[in-house]
């Protein structure tokens, strides 16, 4: 016959033996090959001087788990010694294990891992290096400190990296990742996902969906893959590959790669010596704007380099009118072409593999702003 517990605290609770050691700080279950079914209940606070910290299951027994909370469960070889950590095979081990809807798992000092099934859980790595998988619902993961995985599963999930060199996948669904500090790999996955790197070198790939992808302030790659999506460098050295569909880039400060790929794609610079290359498609290089000119900050030592424009069908978009520009040939670091540049000579962008001649400032190909 099935064991039920139902709408249930174990807090506080030791498993010692003479050699103080203990199996099962709240809960020892050792009936051979039978079930147990944990709902709506709290473990907290409770220590096992040896294994599982909340529920030590030794003989071939079914556990299934939903809607209750594991938080700060020990295990040590003293009652002095209770810097270990919270982990799934801790609080609950050497059984079948289902763990279901709707659950708040929390982990402390060492590696923890957790793996929920259905439900909108919270998961909590705290301290160590975690590997955290949400599975179906809408999830929220934190890692914590130290080096993290984790995984939301299907539905709309938040993923907090926290500190470390994190990796974060948020699956299918609407998700929403952050990297925090360090140097973080986040994959947005299926939907329209929100990815912030955070501090460090982040690595950010949206996959399919129409996602917003954001830098941070160090040198990150940010992928756009499938979907029409919003990626912005922020300050650092950043690449921006915009993937297929209708992008939206923008480098922000620092030397930026920004590749626009396949799609009709906007590209927009700010200020440092940033390369653009649009790719297949109606593209739009965005110089400057109804407020500023951009490039135009550090002499003829920051500007554009458009590698790829065609008159037949990309645009370069500029402050102001005609007349306060002028073009001339201009070579700078191996790069030639034909530079734009303001009355007053500074250098704006370099128009890659093209003739002073074969621009017109006055044509359609641009727009001023």
């Amino acid at each position: 016959m099935p064991t039920k517990i139902k709408n249930s605290t174990f807090s506080g609770n030791k498993a010692k033996d003479t050699n103080n050691q203990g199996l099962g700080g709240a809960i020892y279950d050792g009936l051979w090959g039978s079930e147990t079914n944990i709902e709506n209940t709290t473990f907290e606070d409770n220590y096992a001087g040896s294994e599982a910290g909340a529920i030590y299951t030794p003989n071939n027994r079914s556990i299934t788990i939903q809607d209750s909370i594991f938080d700060n469960n020990k295990t040590g070889n003293s009652a002095n010694n209770q810097q270990s950590n919270f982990e799934v095979f801790e609080d609950i081990t050497e059984s079948s294990l289902r763990i279901k809807n709707n659950n708040i798992l929390q982990g402390s000092n060492k590696n923890d891992s957790f793996n929920q099934g259905a439900g909108n859980d919270i998961l909590s790595g705290r301290n160590g290096r975690d590997r955290l998988k949400g599975g179906d619902g809408n999830d929220s993961l934190d890692g914590g400190s130290d080096n993290d995985s984790l995984w939301g599963g299907k539905g709309s999930d938040f993923l907090e990296g926290g500190f470390g060199d994190d990796r974060l996948d948020g699956g299918a669904g609407k998700d929403t990742l952050n990297g925090g500090y360090h140097n973080d790999t986040l994959k947005g996955g299926k939907g329209n996902d929100r990815l912030n790197g955070g501090a460090g070198n982040d690595r950010l790939t949206g996959n399919r969906g129409h996602d917003t992808l954001l830098g941070g302030n160090h040198s990150d790659y940010l992928g756009g893959g499938a979907g029409n999506d919003y990626l912005e460098g922020n300050t650092g050295n950043d690449t921006l590959v915009g993937g297929s569909g209708n992008d939206t880039l923008v480098g922000g400060q620092g030397n930026d790669q920004v590749v626009g790929d396949v799609g009709n794609d906007i590209l927009i610079g700010s200020m440092g010596r940033d390369f653009f290359r649009g790719g297949s498609g109606k593209d739009k290089f965005v110089l400057g704007d109804n407020k500023d000119i951009f490039y135009k900050a550090n002499g003829n030592q920051d500007y554009a380099i458009v590698s790829d424009f065609q008159h037949s069908q990309d645009v370069i978009a500029l402050k102001s009118k005609a007349s306060n520009y002028h073009l001339s040939t201009t070579s700078k670091n191996g790069i030639s072409g034909t530079g734009i540049y303001t009355t007053k000579d500074e250098l704006i962008a370099i128009v890659q593999n093209i003739e002073p001649q074969d621009l017109n400032l006055n044509a359609n190909y641009f727009n001023y702003i």
